[in-house]
């Protein structure tokens, strides 16, 4: 009577024994995640291509034609009726501006991370914050709303081509410098700005 319970212990062990020495079947692969850039409302907003000679430098003049179409509107000037606020958003339009300018340069001398691009996001969303307090009437916002959407637009077509220009048989991790989530970001960003444009001309009844 008392060989049956050590018998069925003999058993346990060697069965776990046994399983643990199976070998374990190999995780499925990844598969790589197909991103699709959203359409736009827009389609008039666009980011003109820089020209170039194919295979050449552009030229001082060509890189001036091409970064024209992102200079932020005029910067409203500072007076002396302007309440506290307002002059505290017209600084502040002034500094996303310059911030953004510089940005842009680094873009174009491929230097950029990840969370520099997530700052460069956050900013885009003060300048048209801004703009609320620096006018007081929605209709006079719109160019900065448009501004901000113009920007957000170039990001987004930057970091398409930079996919775009990667081998598609490589897996998203070692694509390049970028994380595969930028061109996602960058998307979500642009939809942003349009969505706050949307909502301001819904307001002036545009």
């Amino acid at each position: 009577m008392t060989r049956l319970p050590v018998l069925l212990a003999l058993l346990l062990t060697a069965a776990v024994g046994h399983a643990k020495d199976k070998p374990k079947d190999p995780p499925p692969a990844r598969k790589p995640v197909r991103f699709e850039v959203p359409p736009t409302e827009f389609p008039n907003i666009v980011v003109k291509k820089l020209e170039q000679k194919r295979g050449e430098e552009p030229t001082e003049e060509q890189l001036a034609a091409y970064r024209k179409q992102f200079d932020p509107p005029a910067l409203p000037k500072v007076v002396d009726t302007d309440k506290p606020l307002v002059k505290l958003a017209k600084a502040k339009l002034a500094a996303v501006s310059v911030s953004q300018q510089a940005f842009q340069r680094r873009v174009e001398g491929g230097i950029n991370t990840g969370s520099e691009f997530s700052s460069y996001c956050e900013l885009s969303v003060s300048l048209t914050a801004a703009a609320d307090l620096v006018y007081e009437k929605p209709a006079d916002r719109v160019t900065w709303y448009e501004h901000r959407l113009q920007l957000m637009k170039l990001s987004e077509a930057y970091y398409l081509a930079r996919n775009e220009a990667r081998d598609p048989n490589d897996p998203p991790e070692i694509r390049g410098i970028d994380p595969p989530y930028l061109l996602p970001l960058a998307s979500a960003a642009r939809l942003d700005a349009e969505i706050a444009l949307l909502k301001l001309k819904e307001q002036i009844g545009k």
